[in-house]
């Protein structure tokens, strides 16, 4: 079965191919798509993006450098797994930033932002619960894009 390409969530449009092959085959491993362990053969990747496979495989090489995707021999690339000790120290690190992220930001943040926080928590619970129809797994990262937009905004107006 193959996905129709969905459009670039990150608000700036890629300068080329080879940038948008790499956001788009990231933001599906980020937003579950693509499945750890998961095998990404480069034909489909190419049919599935509606581009050669020049650029995927640019993009493959590049999310292989940043840990994202993992080669394995005799089989191609896939996506990456990561162990519960891995696991465990990204979570405490990323406690550590959004925490700073958010003093930084606080100064910055008006009523009309609380506003569409709350909205997007609401919306996250409703995914999260089930109370939603559709694909939930691809709605919630769908919002948890968004809350990272909207907090990445934030944390930039400050600096």
């Amino acid at each position: 079965m193959t996905t129709p390409a969905v459009p670039l969530q990150n608000d700036e449009a890629p300068g080329n191919k080879h940038e948008l092959a790499y956001r788009l085959i990231r933001e599906r491993i980020e937003g579950a798509m693509y499945q750890p362990g998961q095998r990404l053969v480069i034909d489909a990747l190419a049919r599935d993006l509606n581009m050669s496979q020049v650029p995927i495989r640019e993009a493959i090489r590049r999310l292989q450098a940043e840990g994202w995707i993992t080669y394995r021999h005799n089989s191609g690339p896939e996506v990456a797994n990561i162990g519960l000790e891995q696991w465990q120290a990204t979570m405490e690190v990323l406690a550590v930033l959004e925490g700073y992220a958010t003093a930084l930001a606080a100064p910055a943040v008006g009523a009309e932002d609380i506003a569409r926080m709350r909205e997007l928590h609401l919306a996250n619970a409703r995914v999260g619960s089930g109370d939603e129809a559709g694909d939930g797994r691809v709605r919630l990262a769908g919002l948890q894009r968004q809350q990272s937009r909207f907090s990445s905004r934030d944390l930039c107006a400050v600096s």
